[in-house]
């Protein structure tokens, strides 16, 4: 399944903006620069999941993110909440 977002200019510049260091967020900032054109990002599942589990760190992921996150966590809660009422 590949979810498809839109993010601001803003939020295509921050994530566009060169990368320090080699850890395992730094590679995954990599990897997501690649799935963007122009200001669309096409994310797969396995995508959303991680960078829920990032955000619920602390660091300059969640500045770098931007919007996406935002709109991450707002699918998130959407499908969290569909759960419920299906339960």
């Amino acid at each position: 399944m590949q979810i498809i977002i839109t993010l601001t200019k803003e939020d295509v510049e921050l994530l566009s903006k060169e990368t320090k260091g080699k850890g395992g967020w730094q590679s995954y900032l990599e990897t997501l620069k690649t799935r963007l054109k122009g200001r669309k990002i096409t994310l797969e599942m396995e995508d959303v999941i991680k960078i829920i589990r990032y955000s619920k760190g602390q660091g300059g992921y969640q500045t770098r993110l931007g919007t996406l996150l935002t709109q991450i966590k707002e699918l998130e809660n959407a499908i969290l909440n569909e759960n419920k009422k299906r339960i």
